[in-house]
This record gives C-alpha cells, structure tokens and sequence, in this order.
C-alpha cells in the first residue's frame, strides 16, 4: 500500500513537472541568440508536406526545443556540479577540470590530416613562387599545461599531430611546442576558454619573428592594459559552471594609441584593431580585430618596413596580428570560413606580398572549414 502510494506521488511529481516545463516552453519569450554560446538559436522550423515526409521537420523541431529548453543553462551547470562531484568524473563534455582554475578541453586523435596536408600542399602549388609560405601551428593548453591535468588523464599527442602537418606539406614551419613549454609558468592560455591570451600570442610573435630573421619588440615596446577581468568564454559555456574567471590584457603599440591605423573590416573603415562593444558581451575575445571578417585589411603608413604580408588563420590570430604592425606597411588578414574568393588569386593579383602566414590552433584545425577553403 505503501509502495502504490509513493509510486503515485512520484507520477504526479513527473507529471507536473512536464506539464511545468512544457508549458514554460510555449510561454516564456524566445531569444534569437544564445550569448551563452555565442551562436544563433534554431528557429522553429516551417511545416510542409516535402519536409515532413523527408525527416527534416521532426530533426529540426528536436533543435529546436534543445535550443530553448527552459532554464537549459542552469541545467547544464547542475549536471556539470553533478558529474563533478558526485561522480568525481576527471572530463565533462571532453574539458578536464584541471589545477589553478583551468578548465581545459581534452585532444583526441585527429581524422582529416591527410585531406588538411593535401589541401596545404595545393595551395602552395597554387600561390607565387617567390612568395614564402610559413605555416604556424599553435599549440593549445592541453599540451603545455599536462602538469595541471588530472591524473592519468589521456589525450592523444598533439606533436605527433603538429609534426605529420609540417613533414607531410614541404611548407616552412615554425614550432611553438619547445618556446611555450619554457614559458608556462605564464599564463599563455585563458583558464574557461579554448585561445591562448595575448601574453601567449606574444610568445609566438617572437618565434615567428626571430625564424624570419627581423628583431622582434621587447614586451616593454607595448602598453599593457587589463580590458576586462570578468570573461568567461567558450570552455565556460560548455560547463556552465566554474569558480573562476579570466582578465583579457591587450599589447596597445604606439600607432594603436595615436590611432593612425588605418583598418579596413570587409570594406568597412576604422582605425582600431579593437572594439570596445563586445567587452559589456559574454563574447569579450571578439574584442580583438571586431571579432570574424573575411578579410581584414591592416596599414600603418609609419611602419618600419615597406613589406607586406597575408595572413590565414583562425580566431587565435586575432591577438596576433596587432603585435606585428609595427613591422609591415600592410597586413591583409584572410578567414577563409567566410571569404568567397580565392586567397590564391588574390596574392597573384596583389604580387607585392610576399610573405604568407597560415595561423591555426591545433584544438580545432582538424574540423575547422576553413583550412579547407584555403585553396
């Protein structure tokens, strides 16, 4: 008897609960954007005859009510306390929550390289023959950090990964693995988000500019400046949950302060490598070079040199690439995830550069599309 009347209660408790949640679905408003997860929410999807009978209503629908399940984040962060303390997990959604505050996302054996090495390889056949190629892989903290990893954590070895890249596409290549290594007592990467901070972008700026053979600014060269000091960026919002929080600091030089610059975002003119806007937006790094542009195209008329230079990177680049104005006359900045021509042509049209940087971190290079689109 006792029995039958706790099953009941707990029926009506699920019950409630679901009428509950469904009806906080109907009515609670709609957003559009998740700034939690810095991307565009599933609309709900349009009926036809064409696509229910072909799946896609029913597959879109389910996105749907994922994107806007109530309360999703509070959700999110209640599992992640759950798996954490509870079932003492060492990773959650592939991040180990490591020593000092790290949240660092986990790295499993790639499955593109040969596609990524082919496509390398073509678009050096493809770009001038007197214009040098530099491929740059970054590491991520994974890899620097295995000291603050949980114990007997696993994650497949992402030198291996870095070498079978640089032997496999006869393209110049600069290692970062030895010189971030040395250094990681800094903080080369952001404790809740997957880029490395603008003290690691400066690390890499002074390998890249030693291997070319120009004398790098000493750190005292830049003005420091803390922008922020409340981010939480991508491995966060995987979490939803984590005790710490990182600062963003930015290396101002000479011509960012005397804003003489001049900067063009996809057309658009400027004459900062930064906006402010997104420093009041749960997407802070998008502060650095305005967050995604085709192509970004950066002069300084004062710059110490004549030369040029082409850029084609990911989002780690965005730190990057202020650090080196002081050295070239123009900087043209290529994401190829949205740039709809051939970066190829381009340099055959545009034959005053004659130094090309491939920029990406190792974390996603092997599903980002656009080294794909390089070529």
């Amino acid at each position: 008897m006792i029995m039958k009347k706790t099953e009941t209660f707990f029926s009506i408790i699920i019950a409630f609960i679901t009428v509950f949640l469904a009806l906080m679905l109907v009515f609670l408003p709609k957003k559009d954007f998740s700034e939690n997860e810095n991307r565009v929410l599933k609309a709900f999807p349009s009926i036809s005859s064409k696509n229910v009978f072909k799946g896609s209503f029913f597959e879109d629908t389910d996105k749907y009510l994922s994107d806007h399940f109530p309360f999703k984040d509070n959700m999110i962060a209640s599992k992640t306390l759950f798996e954490k303390n509870i079932l003492l997990k060492k990773d959650i959604n592939n991040i180990y929550i490591a020593k000092d505050g790290y949240c660092i996302e986990k790295y499993s054996k790639p499955q593109n390289l040969e596609k990524i090495a082919k496509t390398l390889k073509k678009f050096k056949e493809s770009i001038n023959k007197d214009t040098r190629l530099v491929f740059m892989p970054v590491p991520t903290a994974v890899s620097i950090y295995k000291d603050k990893l949980p114990r007997y954590a696993y994650n497949y070895d992402q030198e291996e990964t870095v070498n079978y890249l640089c032997e496999n596409t006869s393209i110049e290549s600069i290692k970062l693995q030895d010189a971030f290594t040395q250094n990681k007592d800094k903080e080369l990467y952001y404790r809740l988000d997957h880029h490395w901070t603008t003290e690691g972008a400066y690390i890499a700026y002074k390998e890249y500019m030693n291997y070319m053979g120009l004398k790098p600014k000493d750190e005292s060269y830049f003005v420091k400046k803390d922008v922020t000091n409340s981010f939480k960026g991508t491995v966060y919002s995987k979490l939803g949950y984590s005790n710490s929080q990182d600062t963003i600091k930015a290396y101002f030089t000479p011509f960012d302060i005397k804003k003489s610059l001049f900067v063009e975002y996809d057309g658009e003119k400027s004459n900062s490598l930064y906006n402010d806007e997104y420093l009041d937006k749960k997407d802070k790094y998008s502060y650095f070079l305005d967050n995604i542009h085709s192509l970004t195209v950066v002069t300084n008329n004062e710059a110490e040199s004549n030369e040029e230079i082409a850029i084609i990177k990911d989002s780690y680049a965005n730190c990057f690439v202020p650090l080196l104005t002081p050295h070239y006359k123009k900087i043209y900045v290529f994401d190829t995830r949205n740039y709809l021509g051939k970066v190829s042509d381009f340099l055959k049209e545009n034959s005053n550069i004659k130094t090309v940087l491939i920029l990406y971190n190792m974390g996603t290079i092997d599903t980002d599309t656009g080294i794909n689109m390089i070529s």
